[in-house]
């Protein structure tokens, strides 16, 4: 008898996103799974609004489709939106767009490229947010932004009323000042200029690296150039909406800001792994770098391999990179770290250490604490769901 009360007390919820995304999905059946939800998900396999559905909370996208706004809105039971349209009286969860913009230039300025564009495609509001964070990450280190500009759409996406004229995109980027970096609102549009790269006989990366965000593997790895993509930590995203409905229906306070989510890193792939750098001693450093840090490498060690003397070595280093060779082997470190700190298997923080190629657990916790203001251990309870 006290199973079956409890399953009538099962709080039922509506997955209503209007399409599928494995990692969304993912983090928002991880906590409906911890709160022992019933979770419908019908809509996520093409099945129509189910108008007369009967539950206690809903998770969606609203504003980018009108018939499932105005059904979620009549329903009028406890919603929380993901995305970057706001509407009165309901939380928001969305990825920190400026900050995905910013780490995109970031990705791209680590491998001294001096040219940029956005491609601007839906017009929407995530779209500005994105560009802007990238624009201003280039600002800060003196480069322009060329915008390859699509007849905007307005608020909501409507495909049918996009320009699909694929020649005016090859013509463009035929264009562009070469070597030249390309970043796109999501994996879609990414390929979209891979495409268009291919038509135009344009190589990618070596003329054109490109950048997408969502990474979306099966989308990203069967590319016509396996793609690059920004990390957006969906399945946070999943997850956090999911904890701000559950806060709703037990009529909890929940934040009166948006919960904005926070980038996870760049997952390099061949579209963006070359170095767009013209001083060839420097390009041949970094490379020896990228390729070795998990060694017992040093600053002295890789400049023995170049035919130049050290300290020209070291100045030339520093003005095409924007940091040191040292400062370099850290930072790869430091990255290489943090993925392991991600990853599920929760390796101990010794071995963490020895495949990032830090001496000790002791030395990687130092270097931690000064560059990211937390230890590994605290990292990694950050970057864990629930």
């Amino acid at each position: 008898m006290q199973s079956i009360l409890q399953r009538s007390k099962r709080r039922r919820v509506l997955l209503a996103l209007g399409w599928y995304s494995t990692d969304l999905h993912r983090g928002v059946a991880a906590y409906a799974r911890k709160a022992g939800w019933a979770l419908n998900i019908d809509m996520e396999r093409g099945t129509p609004i189910p108008r007369h559905w009967k539950g206690d909370g809903v998770i969606c996208v609203l504003g980018m489709d009108t018939a499932i706004d105005e059904a979620v809105l009549a329903w009028k039971l406890p919603t929380v939106s993901i995305g970057p349209f706001s509407t009165e009286g309901i939380p928001q969860v969305m990825p920190d767009n400026e900050a995905i913009g910013k780490l995109a230039g970031e990705h791209f300025l680590m491998r001294g490229f001096r040219n940029f564009a956005y491609y601007v495609r839906s017009g929407g509001l995530g779209e500005r947010l994105r560009m802007e964070g990238f624009r201003r990450r280039l600002a800060e280190a003196g480069h322009e932004l060329t915008l390859l500009q699509r007849p905007s759409v307005g608020r909501r996406f409507d495909p049918s009323k996009e320009s699909g004229d694929p020649s005016w995109l090859e013509d463009k980027l035929i264009a562009l000042r070469k070597p030249v970096a390309v970043f796109t609102e999501y994996d879609d549009r990414a390929i979209e200029i891979l495409d268009a790269c291919e038509n135009a006989g344009l190589s990618v990366p070596e003329e054109v690296a490109v950048l997408g965000v969502d990474n979306d593997e099966l989308r990203c790895g069967f590319a016509t150039t396996p793609l690059s993509s920004v990390d957006d930590d969906q399945a946070k995203q999943g997850f956090e909406a999911a904890r701000l409905l559950d806060c709703l229906m037990k009529r909890e306070p929940v934040p009166e800001r948006k919960v904005l989510v926070q980038p996870k890193g760049v997952v390099t792939r061949k579209s963006t792994d070359i170095l767009a750098i013209d001083h060839p001693n420097v390009a041949k450093a970094l490379r020896l770098i990228w390729e070795h840090y998990t060694e017992p490498l040093t600053a002295e060690a890789v400049a023995t391999e170049i035919p130049m003397s050290s300290r020209r070595l070291h100045d030339a280093f520093f003005k095409h990179v924007g940091r040191t060779m040292a400062e370099e082997i850290t930072r790869r470190r430091l990255e290489h770290a943090q993925r392991l700190l991600e990853d599920p298997k929760r390796r101990k923080m010794e071995d963490i250490a020895e495949r990032s190629g830090f001496t000790s657990a002791d030395h990687m916790g130092k270097i931690f604490m000064r560059s990211l203001g937390v230890s590994p251990s605290s990292y990694r309870r950050q970057k864990t769901l629930g």
